[in-house]
């Protein structure tokens, strides 16, 4: 008859300052290898009074075969290193929330006002899922300007996106002075989130001579399967 399964976790320390994080390393083990389902009783991330706080777990296994409860003293002592706001303030991941019931609603930042330069965007994203080959968004600028494109592949075939830009006079020049894009996906969120962190990390380009005779290609996206998309 095989054994039950065992309960086991250890603490990084053995005695915590009233708010300081404890690290719990848990190595229940089952010895037919069945996974294991956990309850802990008393598990805290931080103890705030001083003293012995009993924690204890349980696992159980596949089988519904349930272990003995194993229980460790954590002993509390010393000053204090956090309040349960600050460890609260501190420790709560981003996206997670906290009560504070000493302030049910914090103050908004005062607004401040400065003046930056504000620069052009041209946005090319009509039509979003293009069908078919050609120009998809054309228009005239000087000076700086952000250029923005998202788009899907919708052609039967793999195509490309090209950033294109032709000079009104001789003697143009374009410098890139900061570029990102993603492209090769077929999920539209992946594309948001990583043009935009490259964009964020990433650097620009030596300022080129544009063609007088043609265009010259600012970007060049990799091949795009059907319903693939860069965002350059």
């Amino acid at each position: 008859m095989a054994g039950l399964p065992e309960a086991r976790f250890a603490t990084n320390k053995p005695v915590y300052a009233p708010g300081e994080r404890i690290t719990y390393t848990d190595f229940s083990f089952d010895p037919d290898g069945l996974n294991l389902a956990r309850k802990w009783d008393g598990l805290q991330e931080a103890f705030f009074t001083p003293g012995e706080h009993r924690v204890s777990l349980t696992v159980t296994n596949s089988k519904g075969q349930a272990s003995a409860p194993f229980t460790r003293l954590i002993k509390v002592q010393g000053a204090p290193v956090n309040t349960p706001l600050s460890y609260a303030l501190r420790h709560t991941p981003v996206g997670s929330t906290f009560q504070d019931t000493r302030n049910p609603a914090y103050p908004a930042l005062t607004p401040v006002t400065q003046s930056l330069p504000s620069f052009p965007l041209l946005f090319s994203d009509s039509p979003e899922t293009p069908s078919q080959s050609g120009v998809l968004y054309q228009d005239r600028a000087s000076g700086r300007v952000r250029v923005v494109a998202y788009h899907i592949n919708r052609l039967p075939r793999p195509a490309r996106l090209y950033v294109l830009a032709r000079p009104r006079s001789d003697a143009v020049s374009v410098e890139v002075l900061r570029a990102g894009s993603a492209g090769g996906t077929r999920t539209e969120s992946v594309l948001g989130q990583v043009s935009v962190l490259d964009f964020l990390t990433g650097s620009g380009s030596p300022r080129q001579q544009l063609s007088t005779s043609g265009v010259t290609a600012l970007y060049t996206s990799p091949p795009l399967s059907s319903g693939q998309g860069p965002r350059p």
